[in-house]
């Protein structure tokens, strides 16, 4: 503990004692109660706290923050219930307590009724039109309704308020992220960093940007961050690891993923990913292992069935190439290279006609190529 600290916790015990002292002599007011219930809930001493906000309570019912300040240290308990019970209290005593609406409507956010928490917020904001606090937590749950746009509009009203926030930035970049406005995202997170430098999920998302814009050193660069920041960050290394596999570095590639399933031995993505590297090194019967466990904990994915099936192609185990191209496309039933996988495996087992129609829909779904098969073949 900070130096700094220390002296502040024993400021605060010698208070404690002041109060205690006071509370003994001059006997017992719901102002002393109130102050020493405080003092506690500063020291995490939740229990403590209600104990004397109780107390507070008996003595002056009509008091709204002695009825928000339980609700605050039942929050903190987790008795979700019982603090949502003094919320209510504290704004029927009065219904302009803005801290009481916006942590009203914080805890109806944690309890998925994002709909009543926006109204806790709307109330709020006409009270108190510059409360970044109620932009910023609005913002989250209209991130929450998908209402991207929305969360925007509040996040800049947010960071109006407070420019320095690395969160507002980072989650406006994230609403931006799924309206696929992946400049702005970036530069919210830009900002990010730059007003926290270790902020890891702000490096790791700018890498998911940089890599849909194809920005693969960046990428690269941001996932090693994230590394450094974090070295059990399994994720990390195995997007780390795909980024390796489009910059050609096929001996790093295999040895981040490693790392993410030594990390992680329920890593989806790594095992899919480095059955893929497998296959480009020729290691077929690796990449079906690799492919066997991504589709026992994801059975939906239409690329592993694909992928496996590829790889029992190349060793020239049509029937079961085809069973594997048969559930990807039940899967995904315009996924035109399994058609066209499908196609040669078939010719392979001298079934034409039935290989023929496989190319000819992999030509419909867009593969050039298969019509070239198909006059070879198919005539």
């Amino acid at each position: 503990m900070a130096k700094n600290d220390k002296n502040a916790l024993r400021k605060i015990l010698i208070i404690l004692i002041l109060i205690n002292s006071i509370i003994s002599i001059q006997g017992q007011t719901s102002s002393e109660y109130y102050k020493y219930g405080e003092a506690k809930f500063v020291l995490e001493n939740y229990k403590g706290a209600i104990d004397n906000f109780n107390k507070a309570i008996e003595l002056n019912p009509m008091d709204a923050i002695l009825y928000y300040s339980r609700g605050l240290a039942k929050d903190k308990l987790n008795n979700l219930k019982e603090a949502m019970s003094d919320y209510n209290k504290a704004i029927e005593l009065d219904p302009n307590f803005v801290d009481a609406l916006i942590n009203r409507g914080n805890l109806k956010s944690e309890i998925q009724d994002c709909k009543g928490a926006i109204e806790d917020y709307n109330k709020a904001i006409k009270i108190s039109p510059n409360s970044e606090d109620a932009y910023f937590n609005r913002a989250i749950c209209k991130d929450d309704l998908n209402d991207y746009y929305g969360a925007i509009e509040d996040y800049n009203k947010s960071i109006k308020f407070n420019p320095n926030n690395p969160i507002s930035y980072f989650n406006r970049s994230t609403a931006n992220y799924h309206l696929q406005n992946y400049q702005e995202a970036i530069i919210d997170l830009d900002k990010a960093i730059e007003l926290n430098p270790n902020y890891e999920n702000a490096y790791f998302n700018r890498a998911k940007t940089r890599k849909i814009l194809q920005d693969y050193d960046g990428a690269y660069e941001d996932f090693s961050k994230v590394i450094m920041l974090n070295p059990k960050a399994s994720e990390a290394f195995c997007n780390r690891g795909s980024i390796n596999i489009n910059l050609q570095n096929n001996k790093e590639a295999m040895s981040d993923l490693n790392k993410a399933i030594e990390i992680d031995p329920k890593n989806v993505l790594a095992y899919f990913y480095r059955g893929n590297m497998k296959i480009k090194l020729e290691d077929f019967y690796g990449a079906i292992a690799d492919f066997n466990i991504s589709i026992s904990f994801n059975s939906n994915n239409s690329e592993a069935y694909y992928n496996r099936g590829t790889a029992k192609f190349y060793l020239k185990k049509y029937l079961d190439a085809i069973a594997d191209y048969n559930l990807a496309i039940k899967i995904n039933p315009k996924f035109e290279k399994a058609y066209y996988n499908r196609g040669l495996a078939k010719i392979n087992l001298k079934q034409k006609e039935g290989g023929c129609l496989d190319l000819s829909k992999a030509g419909e779904l867009g593969i050039n190529e298969a019509y070239d098969m198909i006059n070879k073949v198919c005539k």
